[in-house]
């Protein structure tokens, strides 16, 4: 099944300030997400990042996103800086 039609939560843009870097605020997102998730019987947490950010690429790996890969959206339509980006995709499977 193409992966916009499963039953997933996205999250989007987790912003930590860098005074409060390295209190695992991604981790404990990641335990409220997994628990909304089981209520609405979700099958997925899901997020996505710059492609080249090798540094956040590990970190949402450590706290638990399995790493799909890199691709390159189709952007028609949307401002010129977009052109050519590429995203990493991350999922978690939800387990019942």
């Amino acid at each position: 099944m193409e992966r916009k039609k499963q039953r997933s939560s996205r999250f989007h843009r987790i912003v930590t300030h860098p005074s409060f870097k390295g209190r695992h605020f991604v981790k404990q997102i990641v335990q409220w997400g997994l628990a909304f998730a089981k209520e609405k019987k979700l099958k997925y947490l899901r997020l996505d990042t710059w492609g080249d950010n090798d540094e956040l690429i590990n970190y949402y790996q450590q706290c638990g996103f399995e790493f799909l890969g890199v691709i390159t959206p189709n952007y028609n339509g949307l401002p010129k800086h977009y052109d050519g980006i590429t995203l990493s995709l991350f999922q978690i499977k939800i387990a019942y």
